[in-house]
């Protein structure tokens, strides 16, 4: 199951966007379902879908901290979020508008587990920014009820379609940047 839940906001104050959307693969059913908890409804996707994953067995996270971007800097910081220690680095520009932090733990496979993105513009005020940070985390097998539909969502109906949400990859599993090197 994949959670993701979004909020921005136009001029800081005017709600824009907002949804709370599961993703939910069921592999012995071959079944996937999303839900939109915020309209209490649900669809059937058809068929067994996947997530794209990307696993290492570093200690310091340094290949998937190159891959997120060649501008690193390990800060040195480990940092314990839900339980799950992390190795934090840092990505800037270099006249320090665009910064970007990210923490991979390697217990997690160098999933990141903590990031920002903070852009500044010329007179050094913060213009946008973006975080990702792992809240709880709990090794072992999920409980069952996790990924039950609650029973007073209903059905999506065919004529109405949601905004799209792009859920085929884990928060955490980041790969590439804007920091990054581009794909020859």
């Amino acid at each position: 199951m994949l959670l993701i839940s979004h909020r921005s906001f136009r001029l800081y104050v005017v709600p824009s966007e907002s949804y709370d959307r599961a993703r939910i693969i069921l592999p012995a059913k071959r079944e996937t379902f999303e839900v939109e908890h915020s309209l209490k409804e649900y669809r059937k996707l058809g068929g067994l879908w996947w997530f794209s994953e990307y696993w290492t067995d570093e200690s310091d996270c340094s290949q998937r901290a190159t891959l997120a971007g060649e501008m690193r800097r390990k800060t040195g910081k480990e940092l314990i979020l839900a339980s799950i220690r992390a190795v934090e680095y840092v990505y800037e520009t270099a006249d320090d508008r665009i910064v970007q932090r990210i923490a991979f733990a390697p217990s997690l496979g160098c999933t990141a587990v903590a990031f920002s993105l903070s852009t500044r513009n010329h007179a050094g005020l913060p213009t946008s920014e973006d975080q990702l940070r792992l809240v709880s985390a709990t090794l072992g097998e999920p409980d069952q009820k996790l990924f039950a539909i609650p029973g007073d969502y209903h059905v999506m109906r065919s004529d109405k379609p949601w905004p799209y949400v792009w859920m085929d990859k884990f928060p955490g599993n980041i790969t590439t940047t804007s920091f990054s090197m581009p794909v020859p």
